[in-house]
């Protein structure tokens, strides 16, 4: 018979199960439960072979047709369609879902070989993971990726969408070399973002305006106390907005950020001046029971330090000044301490800049505890000034 949708529509069921065929073993198997398969019967190295093509409808007519060309196709080859089948539907199963393969690329590739491999596993399972950690490695697109680095430079951190581009960039190159997938989506993605590297500091009535303006913008107390802190401290960002109430002596009135969150990787000792101690004084209220200084929507975690470059980035009009970033603020400090005449090696242990040369890399172990607090005393007693004094306007740089 000539299988048409009407005409497979109109097989009814019967009490055995029974078969139509329309010819070149191409058939329709009938159930008694009126289930409806299609099959193909053939012969291979002289034995009788059936394999099934799909279930209608969810299988249509033109997809079985289609199938079963391809099947006659992988016969002339001399190879067995139904094995070859059945091989196919085994490497699809253990193909593994980019969530799989992250933690494959963070044990095999990134532990290893970087020391910083935590910045790739945030990154992975913050912008990744959640939005194709299901799907196939080898099923993932240009596009697929476009639209996670669009997601990222929307929120106001093209930078970080150039990490992950880049990070991506390796995780695909392992997979390639893994044979995992044959080729990688990212070759041919240039960088997602143009990075404004006019990096600026602050002046003296941009601080008093910013300062100000962060009482007034329409961002979270929590937020407005994080950049705060980065205006007193200087330190970085992701460092600041993890900061948990461990990493705080309150006697000492001192933050030690540990070498495992620290971008040169040893523990850097922050002092904390009167001003810095009375935000922190404040976060605590915020915080309450969370051990973050500075959580995020659940207690459990601190705030992001996207969010930080987000709140500055989606506020620039509401600032009302030449557009800066939330990492400008810590060239703002530097300048500030360089221009109150502190000497360039102690900014340097403020930043905890690595500071170059064998004698102070390897020799040199003094931890400047006493110099890095008397240079932000120093900046504090500065910004005291330019927030309660009066500041000439010649140094103006608001539109």
């Amino acid at each position: 018979m000539r299988f048409t949708d009407s005409a497979i529509k109109g097989l009814k069921p019967k009490s055995a199960r029974y078969e139509k065929w329309e010819g070149l073993g191409f058939g329709l198997r009938v159930a008694p439960s009126g289930r409806k398969t299609f099959i193909f019967l053939y012969r291979f190295k002289g034995l009788s072979r059936r394999m099934s093509l799909g279930v209608y409808p969810g299988t249509t007519l033109h997809e079985a047709r289609k199938l079963h060309a391809e099947a006659k196709l992988t016969l002339d080859k001399e190879v067995d369609p139904g094995t070859q089948t059945l091989s196919d539907k085994h490497e699809e199963r253990l193909a593994p879902t980019v969530s799989g393969f992250v933690t494959e690329y963070l044990e095999k590739w990134a532990k290893p070989r970087k020391k910083k491999w935590a910045e790739d596993e945030r990154t992975l399972c913050k912008d990744v993971i959640p939005y194709i950690g299901r799907k196939k490695m080898k099923d993932i697109t240009r596009r697929d990726l476009g639209s996670i680095l669009d997601r990222i430079i929307e929120r106001g951190s093209p930078g970080q969408a150039n990490k992950t581009h880049q990070i991506l960039s390796k995780m695909f190159s392992f997979a390639v070399s893994r044979s995992v997938v044959k080729h990688s989506p990212v070759g041919g993605m240039g960088k997602p973002a143009t990075e404004n590297m006019n990096l600026r500091f602050l002046t003296v009535v941009e601080i008093k305006h910013f300062w100000e303006k962060l009482d007034a913008i329409p961002i979270k107390e929590g937020t407005a106390l994080c950049l705060k802190i980065l205006l007193l401290l200087g330190q970085r960002r992701g460092e600041t907005a993890t900061l948990e109430w461990k990493e705080i002596d309150l006697n000492s009135k001192a933050w030690t950020i540990p070498k495992h969150k620290s971008k040169n990787g040893k523990a850097h000792t922050v002092p904390l001046p009167p001003m810095a101690m009375s935000i922190i004084t404040r976060a605590k209220k915020l915080a309450k029971d969370s051990s973050y200084v500075f959580p995020g929507a659940k207690p459990s975690c601190s705030i992001s330090p996207d969010s930080i470059t987000s709140a500055v980035y989606k506020n620039q009009h509401r600032f009302d000044m030449e557009q800066f970033s939330a990492h400008d603020l810590r060239h703002t400090v530097a300048t500030q301490l360089a221009m109150a005449g502190v000497e360039g090696v102690h900014i340097s242990k403020v930043l905890n800049h690595t500071v170059p040369g064998i004698t102070a890399q390897v020799y040199n172990h003094h931890q400047y505890d006493k110099e890095k607090r008397q240079a932000l005393e120093t900046w504090e007693r500065k910004l005291k000034g330019i927030l309660f004094n009066e500041v000439s306007s010649n140094v103006v740089n608001i539109k």
